[in-house]
């Protein structure tokens, strides 16, 4: 899903469910936060990822990517 870097040393990114998100980083040991806290008027759910603590590691910035890939897709299941 491509995203647009236009904010500096963060990133806006688009996810099917925000909470859902949130959590599957966390269980993962990564902290992010939720965008619906900074925009009041963008609809869609997205998560804003800071960007200035990464490392030029690129195995470790492959290893982020993922996450965030799969973060972004999670999305809950209602038991009723």
């Amino acid at each position: 899903m491509p995203i647009e870097n236009r904010d500096g040393l963060m990133l806006w990114v688009p996810v099917a469910d925000e909470t859902s998100a949130l959590v599957t980083l966390a269980a993962r040991g990564v902290t992010v936060s939720p965008g619906s806290r900074f925009c009041v008027s963008y609809s869609r759910p997205h998560v804003r990822i800071a960007t200035s603590r990464l490392t030029e590691d690129a195995h470790a910035i492959d290893e982020t990517a993922a996450l965030i890939a799969l973060a972004a897709s999670a999305s809950s299941v209602r038991l009723d």
